[in-house]
């Protein structure tokens, strides 16, 4: 006996065939219309599903599928982005790789879940399981799945980081603490707020001292040169601090093509060897030691404290929401409580 079923807002059919259940997606709304029609010929669109199911799972294990998928939607990555999802479906395919895809249970991704939170933090796990969302997604398509194992498998939840910030006497403490040409960098991403990724990728072509703006539109991760991160290019203001930074910068490397470059006179393919000479400029100023992409939360909070427009704190930084910078990005901001004390009750 065939039946109609409603799963959300779609209609599939449920049978029984040597004495076993299937459940098959039919595609179609969940509408009178589709019901009716449906109910007249639900026997033989179950026929036609099954067989056509058990004649697309033809064994085809997670690794297989899984690199035709990756594959096969490349182009909804940048280059960078689609090498870090082949590196990931590798390491996937130490625990899934030799299984069928339709014999992966959500009891199997909970286990591997679990396992993975033992080493790295939630933030990865997620990351993880975006090639894993993709793989699935379209073996649900594909009808090799009845339904997405990973969707009764809770995403893990990462928990809150204090941010931390330097304060501006901390600022200035390390900024005096570089070498030039090291100084600049570090004092134009403290007045800046950009990404190590965008201030390596940065062209004096992007610079106008005449508006005194700057043109943030590109990044570089190992070597890779893509969009942003938000995938848009964004203009920003340029601070008397940030000017002074690039005009001394201007001396370096004024007749090349990039902003910054190595000791070797080339531009950095990555941010490590920067992030290096951040750790040892804040040990000789004798501050805490903060990672260095926490100039940019310092940057936010600064501003924030000294009263710029919540607008225009995201346009420098590059949120479409102010609650993004509040949530992740700020620190703690002072506020002159004095103001308070003339206030008459």
């Amino acid at each position: 006996m065939v039946s109609v079923v409603q799963r959300g807002n779609k209609l599939s059919l449920r049978g029984t065939i040597d004495k076993k259940q299937y459940t098959y997606a039919t595609g179609k709304e969940a509408n009178a219309v589709n019901r009716r029609w449906l109910e007249k010929n639900k026997e033989r669109e179950f026929i036609k599903l099954h067989e056509k199911k058990h004649r697309e799972r033809s064994g085809a294990t997670f690794k297989d599928y899984g690199r035709m998928v990756i594959e096969n939607t490349s182009s909804r990555r940048n280059g960078f982005s689609q090498d870090e999802s082949m590196k990931k479906l590798e390491r996937l395919n130490e625990v899934f790789g030799d299984m069928l895809v339709e014999h992966i249970k959500a009891s199997d991704i909970l286990r591997w879940q679990n396992r993975m939170l033992q080493r790295v933090t939630p933030k990865t796990v997620k990351n993880y399981r975006s090639v894993l969302a993709s793989i699935f997604k379209m073996a649900y398509a594909d009808g090799i799945i009845d339904r997405n194992p990973l969707d009764f498998v809770e995403v893990p939840r990462q928990p809150k980081r204090e941010i931390e910030t330097y304060t501006i006497e901390e600022v200035r403490k390390i900024i005096r603490a570089c070498e030039e040409p090291f100084r600049n960098f570090v004092q134009l991403m403290f007045f800046t707020g950009m990404r190590p990724g965008e201030m390596i990728a940065l062209r004096w072509s992007d610079i106008s001292f005449e508006t005194e703006t700057i043109i943030v539109q590109r990044r570089r991760r190992e070597g890779v040169v893509d969009v942003t991160k938000s995938k848009k290019k964004r203009v920003i203001d340029m601070l008397p601090q940030a000017k002074e930074a690039l005009m001394r910068q201007r001396r370096h490397t004024g007749l090349a093509k990039d902003v910054f470059l190595t000791q070797h006179g080339v531009p950095y393919q990555e941010s490590e060897t920067l992030r290096r000479q951040f750790k040892t400029a804040v040990k000789r100023a004798g501050v805490k030691e903060l990672r260095m992409y926490d100039m940019r939360h310092t940057f936010i909070t600064i501003m924030a404290q000294s009263g710029m427009p919540e607008s225009w704190i995201i346009q420098q930084v590059g949120h479409s929401k102010i609650d993004i910078t509040y949530e992740h990005y700020m620190g703690r901001v002072k506020v002159d409580t004095s103001r308070v004390k003339n206030i008459a009750i």
